[in-house]
């Protein structure tokens, strides 16, 4: 399972100018912060023909809270710095894994061979979970306005393929 602990830990790796990081809930709304937050997940959950012992992969829809300065310029170039560092991950835009087609759950390579947890050799860790890929879902940070204390704050939107790595 893919918690939002390791989520909030990986984006420590890949966003120091952060100084503070959360989940669920943004504490005492101090500047330059980033909360991870659970998106409610969207579609039905999908078990494979044969049973869920032949399911490869699961996937986690989460939100990115920026929560900067009562800038709002500064405020929009750190969430575009981060929303480039996520889809710049090497690990992260894996091109040889895809699903198959927008309605399929199943993992392919470009061969069109089916993936199980033992096909990904190498990828992007985070925590006990092997990532596959990421996938932004909003072109951008969205700008969702200021907080009560005119603190700027942007939303980045991923959703994370990821298998469990055997013990």
């Amino acid at each position: 399972m893919l918690l939002l602990a390791d989520v909030k830990d990986w984006l420590k790796t890949i966003y120091p100018a952060a100084e503070h990081f959360y989940c669920g809930k943004l504490d005492n709304k101090k500047e330059k912060s980033i909360g991870v937050y659970q998106r409610r997940p969207s579609g039905a959950y999908r078990i494979p023909i044969g049973g869920i012992r032949n399911k490869s992969y699961e996937e986690k829809e989460v939100s990115i809270l920026l929560h900067w300065t009562k800038y709002s310029g500064e405020t929009e170039e750190a969430a575009f710095y981060l929303f480039e560092q996520i889809r710049d991950i090497d690990c992260t835009t894996v091109t040889e894994y895809h699903l198959m087609d927008e309605n399929s759950a199943t993992l392919v390579d470009e061969n069109h061979t089916q993936l199980t947890d033992r096909s990904v050799e190498s990828g992007l860790i985070m925590g006990k979970s092997r990532v596959l890929f990421i996938i932004l879902e909003t072109p951008e940070p969205i700008d969702v306005g200021t907080d009560d204390n005119g603190v700027y704050e942007r939303v980045i939107w991923i959703k994370i393929y990821y298998s469990k790595m055997e013990d």
